[in-house]
């Protein structure tokens, strides 16, 4: 049979099957005949005939065997069914076992394990396998189920499609559960019972990476190329991190953006979103300090004050709950709130609602600006004017809002997700230990609800008036053990002892609270004297290893100065005439080529730590940059003194002759708390101006990352 059968047209009017069906009862029940059937439905007296034939031979009061190829029952609609067909003579499974092959099909892609094509023909074997069905050859030659059978039950079955999936880990479908929604909102309700937030009270922020390179959109092509490409900045682009904030009446605050570099600079905002704001950080991802910076920038766009408060909701990463972040925020009347780990991706309004349709804009806009300027690539200079647009595009009152109520946190309503959106947890899902006390269920017991089990399957087939008692029933026990044994390895849990799910309780936190500050603050303490005792230990064995290496110079060197002596000692005794003065000369070279002679002190002065030393103008200072992983040091000279303790710094570039000026002035403002000391004025290189413009420090410079 060809795949797809297009009827022929012909003159014939086509006649309804329910109609047809009707017929056929009345006909069977012989509460009309044939005659009289066909003449009452205007139905042709053939026509009729062939289909009270078909039906005898197909039921023939149930005593042929079942051979897999049953169709539906008299009571059910003939249309709805999907092996009714005139053509199911030949079909493996019958209308029963498929509609739970389906099911099973349908509830593996909610739990995130779905099947693809391949994997659905394999299951497809081994099922006919178990139950002993009559299969083509084909399927023996490849243990699996032909492409046409594949093709024709996704027909039969047009609630099932072939999708692409989005990757979800391991962590985020795990941690997504009723036990971890359920503490959330409980904290959201206490929240809320103590403080009454209303809508343009209620914040939200988050972090999403903008990439100098993004996935370019689709574009138009010739039809049959094989490849399309499209011209993007480089294979790797460079991240700049993005905070966005909104709030549950729909409005936004302007975001910050967080550029890879160790110095801000001022064109890096050119074009931007109008408030927006920028800051330097080398790994260009937050960073706690940040994170304080942007509660000032909330603070000041909400006017926040402990009589009018308001409620900030963010995820628990741990640049977010640094103990100066949170003690900013109980001073300044911000509520900090926590979503569970790992469950942003649903619980989070700009996850769920506004950073998607953000990053596609972001897409077109990129592209655009490639096309329009061609030969020119997007540098990270170029990136808050290319997302100017798409953010007042995406954040809009329509789109925010959705999102806060899609996550059911205003307005409030805990029962928004639903079981389907738990279902993911299903592979690693165990009970709650508290409850195992009361009520003791095995952990290898398994439910998925609203699901129709194989018992209630068989149970429904084996009570029907028709098959009451019949000898040979459509489902036999044999074949229901089979069904049983087919769905418990192909719904057998992934390796349960991987995940937590349920039992698994992570805590989302009002960090602002006294108990949770004191808890971090305690943290906070024993972290520093870690990192404390960490640095000791280490400036120890650095110490060590110096002294180890210079112990070999120190003992050649006095063994030289030893020999030097001798060797004077007695030239001068061999030339000298007077006792007394090869005496006092012996004596004066013992004494110069003992221990007591050799300085083993540096000329240079150590680092001081900076006190309360008054810093002035054309001071020259030690200026520290902490990235990610190493604090790296710059020197430079103090250009003018700004308000809140800050400082207008030009610095300088380490070379292999000292400090120099770079030819394009680098200009930076830098607070006191990242100034580390107070450098003494510094002594030009004699020689030519180009060696006059480099200038050394009297000052010992070991162990310091100086740049």
């Amino acid at each position: 049979m060809v795949r797809k059968y297009i009827k022929k047209r012909s003159q014939r009017p086509e006649i309804d099957k329910k109609i047809l069906k009707e017929a056929v009862k009345n006909v069977i029940s012989q509460r009309m005949s044939i005659r009289l059937s066909a003449s009452t439905y205007t139905i042709p007296k053939s026509t009729l005939f062939d289909a009270i034939k078909i039906y005898k031979k197909r039921h023939r009061f149930n005593n042929i065997e079942d051979s897999g190829n049953e169709t539906a029952d008299d009571d059910d609609d003939v249309e709805n069914q999907p092996t009714s067909s005139k053509y199911a003579s030949r079909q493996v499974f019958s209308a029963t076992e498929e509609a739970e092959l389906e099911k099973y099909l349908k509830e593996s892609s909610k739990i995130c394990y779905g099947l693809t094509y391949e994997s659905l023909r394999k299951l497809a074997y081994e099922y006919a396998v178990k139950l002993e069905k009559r299969i083509p050859s084909n399927w023996n030659q490849g243990k699996k189920a032909g492409i046409e059978w594949t093709r024709g039950f996704m027909k039969r079955h047009p609630r099932l499609t072939y999708r692409k999936p989005e990757n979800i880990s391991f962590a985020r479908a795990t941690a997504f559960n009723e036990t971890n929604v359920s503490e959330f909102f409980k904290n959201l309700t206490a929240v809320q019972e103590k403080y009454h937030f209303p809508p343009h009270r209620i914040w939200n922020t988050d972090e999403t990476g903008i990439t100098t390179v993004l996935q370019a959109p689709k574009v138009i092509a010739e039809t049959g190329a094989k490849t399309v490409a499209q011209c993007v900045s480089a294979e790797r682009g460079t991240l700049v991190t993005m905070c966005g904030i909104i709030s549950a009446s729909g409005s936004s605050i302007p975001p910050i953006y967080i550029f890879p570099k160790v110095r801000m600079k001022g064109h890096f905002l050119n074009g931007c979103v109008p408030g927006a704001v920028g800051y330097a950080e080398k790994s260009g991802w937050m960073t706690a300090v940040i994170f304080k910076k942007l509660l000032v920038h909330i603070k000041n766009h909400t006017n926040c004050t402990h009589i009018d408060n308001i409620l900030l909701l963010m995820d628990n990463h741990e640049t977010h709950i640094s103990l100066e972040a949170i003690t900013y925020a109980r001073e300044n009347g911000i509520i900090l709130l926590s979503f569970p780990p790992h469950c942003t991706h649903k619980m989070q309004p700009l996850d769920r609602g506004i950073y998607a349709p953000f990053k596609t804009k972001c897409k077109i806009s990129f592209n655009d600006f490639i096309a329009s300027n061609p030969g020119k690539p997007i540098s990270i200079a170029d990136i808050a004017k290319l997302t100017a647009e798409p953010y007042l595009l995406t954040f809009n009152p329509k789109n925010i809002v959705s999102s806060f109520k899609n996550t059911g946190i205003s307005p409030m309503n805990s029962l928004v997700y639903s079981e389907d959106d738990f279902k993911a947890t299903y592979a690693t899902n165990r009970p709650d230990p508290s409850s195992l006390k009361e009520n003791p269920v095995s952990p290898m017991v398994l439910d998925i609800k609203d699901t129709t089990t194989v018992n209630e399957i068989v149970n429904d087939k084996e009570t029907t008036p028709d098959n009451k008692n019949q000898d040979n029933t459509d489902i036999t026990d044999m074949i229901k053990s089979i069904l049983y044994d087919i769905l418990d390895q192909a719904t057998k849990p992934k390796d349960l002892d991987r995940g937590k799910g349920n039992q698994e309780k992570k805590e989302n936190q009002g960090y602002t609270h006294t108990p949770e500050k004191n808890r971090i603050e305690e943290l906070d303490t024993i972290k520093k004297m870690k990192v404390e005792n960490a640095k000791r230990t280490l400036a120890n064995k650095e110490e060590n290893k110096k002294k180890q290496k210079q112990l070999p110079k120190i003992k050649k060197s006095v063994s030289n100065k030893v020999k030097v002596a001798k060797r004077n000692t007695r030239k001068i005794i061999e030339s000298s005439t007077s006792e007394s003065d090869t005496a006092s000369l012996i004596t004066k070279n013992k004494f110069s080529g003992s221990d007591s002679d050799i300085d083993l002190e540096d000329d240079t002065a150590n680092i001081s730590l900076l006190n309360d030393e008054e810093i002035l103008i054309n001071d020259y200072v030690l200026v520290k940059f902490s990235t990610k992983k190493i604090i790296k040091h710059y020197v430079g000279i103090v250009i003018e003194i700004l308000e809140k303790e800050e400082y207008l710094i030009k610095f300088m570039r380490k070379a292999q002759n000292g400090f120099v000026f770079p030819d394009q002035e680098d200009l930076s403002t830098v607070s006191k708390s990242d100034v580390v000391s107070k450098l003494p004025k510094p002594i030009s290189t004699p020689g030519t101006s180009r060696t006059a413009s480099f200038l050394k420090f009297n000052v010992n410079f070991f162990g310091l990352n100086v740049d």
